[in-house]
């Protein structure tokens, strides 16, 4: 479960955001889209009109900015956000009058009975990852290679478990094996299958991508620099929001 969130936008004097206090939205909804002002910021149907790049500088030379997340214990400011909300972050740019398009990646993950064994590391192999909680149950996807998946739907999720349990089962030679449960959850994965990483607003930057397990050490390096006054890492040059993001319609 995670905590509902709204990205916070104000007016503020140029350059009167300093230091280097950072925030993260939590996934979930955002419902407070800066309000219309005489100072030169557009109105909501001037926002749905313009090219993004427009809509951006307008904000920029109205002094607008990301000054913090409103979650249900409270509002947390801060001279950047970073949105590492996952599937939730096209419903927290809503309210900011920007889109986010993502892809629809469904991944049917299994978990079995305990087993009174142990892994001591996560196992990949050409036909299965796997892992195990602290509870001794197997987790796995139902998908061999679920990174490379391009299945828009699961058509067939019995038959999948059933496939999965006689993977693991052959792996490791215990025919006791035991479906638990199931879940069906989605992958963050951006419009164009690329990750997204950098500033959207200012004050405001996103990290969106598939895997973030496997993402997050190096992008969290490359970005944590950026925010601290280094110049643009060339590792995120092909990775910025620029490219997908737009106004909403």
């Amino acid at each position: 479960p995670s905590t509902p969130a709204t990205v916070i936008a104000s007016a503020s004097a140029p350059g009167s955001a300093g230091g280097s206090s950072l925030a993260s939205g939590s996934r979930g909804f955002g419902n407070a889209r800066p309000k219309p002002s005489t100072d030169g910021l557009p109105t909501t149907s001037a926002v749905r009109s313009m090219p993004w790049r427009t809509w951006l500088r307008k904000r920029v030379e109205a002094s607008w900015r990301t000054t913090g997340v409103r979650t249900a214990i409270g509002p947390f400011t801060a001279d950047q956000v970073i949105l590492a909300t996952g599937t939730a972050t096209p419903d927290l740019l809503a309210p900011l009058g920007l889109h986010l398009p993502m892809l629809t990646r469904p991944g049917l993950m299994l978990y079995t009975r305990p087993v009174d064994w142990r892994l001591n590391h996560i196992l990949v192999t050409p036909e299965q990852e796997i892992r195990q909680d602290a509870t001794g149950r197997l987790m796995a996807p139902a998908s061999a290679s679920h990174q490379s998946d391009s299945a828009e739907t699961v058509p067939d999720p019995d038959g999948a478990l059933a496939a999965t349990l006689d993977r693991l089962r052959g792996l490791f030679d215990d025919p006791a094996i035991a479906l638990d449960r199931s879940t069906i959850g989605y992958r963050p994965v951006p419009g164009d299958g690329l990750p997204v990483i950098g500033s959207a607003l200012p004050g405001l930057r996103l990290a969106v991508m598939h895997s973030g397990a496997t993402l997050a050490a190096i992008v969290a390096e490359a970005l944590s620099g950026e925010i601290l006054g280094q110049s643009d890492n060339p590792l995120l040059a092909d990775f910025r929001p620029s490219r997908l993001l737009r106004a909403r319609p």
